[in-house]
């Protein structure tokens, strides 16, 4: 009798254990994003950028980083030529990046400072008088109110080349981009630049 009811008690304890351990496996499986994996018993949390955490099953969830939106900031302007454009906030400048090695030219090298805002890692523009390039596997596009030579060379695998002929005060000026990092001319940022180039007096 006392046996029997010894069984009985081990048998009770071990469905009652298993029943335990089916409803906390249920609750891991529940899990299926940052927030809740984070207060889950047991989890882990990897100090990475973005943060990582870890569930008891192995599963992972990547901290959600909100991005803001890119906001137009800046307006860049030519000093030997006479042109503008916008860039978001998030683009640098440098002027006259390779010294005086093209001395008929006017040169910026614009690079992203948050690659987490846009794809775009670098942009090489120039503005050249009297130079006219040729047009073997280009295409002519219109953005904006702005016609361009759109290069589709295979040295633009990963980026675009962009060129604008146009006569300004008698004198036949090229402006060229290349820019690297997206090949997508509906990306935002190539959009908003090329939109909003203009001649200035």
């Amino acid at each position: 009798m006392k046996l029997k009811l010894l069984m009985t008690g081990i048998l009770i304890v071990l469905v009652l254990v298993a029943y335990q351990k089916y409803i906390e496996y249920s609750s891991l499986k529940s899990i299926n994003s940052y927030e809740s994996c984070i207060t889950a018993k047991g989890s882990i949390i990897q100090e990475s950028y973005p943060a990582t955490c870890i569930t008891r099953l192995g599963s992972r969830f990547t901290e959600p980083i909100n991005q803001p939106p890119q906001s137009i900031s800046q307006t860049i302007s030519g000093q030997k030529y006479s042109f503008s454009f916008s860039l978001p906030a998030n683009f640098e400048v440098k002027r006259n990046p390779y010294g005086n090695s093209y001395p008929l030219s006017e040169d910026l090298l614009i690079t992203n400072s948050n690659s987490t805002l846009s794809s775009i890692t670098k942009i090489e523009f120039r503005a050249l008088e009297g130079y006219r390039p040729t047009y073997d596997r280009t295409t002519k596009i219109s953005i904006g109110q702005n016609t361009f030579w759109y290069f589709t060379d295979s040295q633009y695998s990963n980026g675009i080349g962009l060129v604008k002929i146009m006569s300004e005060k008698g004198k036949e000026m090229i402006y060229d981009w290349d820019i690297y990092g997206t090949s997508d001319l509906d990306n935002p940022v190539v959009q908003t630049i090329l939109s909003s180039f203009k001649f200035t007096d």
